[in-house]
């Protein structure tokens, strides 16, 4: 992950869910690095989210829903890169700021 990457997710999230997942991670002694976390479940979801129009990516990155599909994808890839555990007890506002983030790096890194 470039330092740019790294920036860009970190001014996604916001510097009180980065501390707040950050904080979370390594309690379970998961990745380090919540951005760490970010860009491999972008990586994760790549294929999955390749059918799914950037309209729909950028919705959800803006705060909308998206689609179902599109969702499902992004949760179960932050799922399994920071583990079920730390997602299921994360807050409702950092889960949603984490979906977006994704949805975020997917349409400007890797599409």
């Amino acid at each position: 992950m470039t330092v740019d990457q790294r920036t860009f997710i970190e001014s996604s999230l916001g510097s009180q869910a980065v501390e707040d997942l950050s904080d979370a991670i390594s309690e379970t002694k998961a990745l380090p690095v919540a951005a760490v976390a970010i860009a491999a479940a972008a990586w994760c979801a790549r294929g999955a989210l390749a059918s799914v129009p950037t309209s729909v990516l950028d919705d959800i990155s803006n705060g909308g829903a998206g689609t179902a599909y599109a969702r499902n994808a992004i949760i179960g890839c932050l799922g399994g890169e920071i583990g079920g555990l730390v997602w299921k007890f994360l807050p409702a506002y950092l889960k949603k700021k984490a979906i977006e983030a994704v949805a975020a790096f997917v349409i400007r890194y890797i599409r």
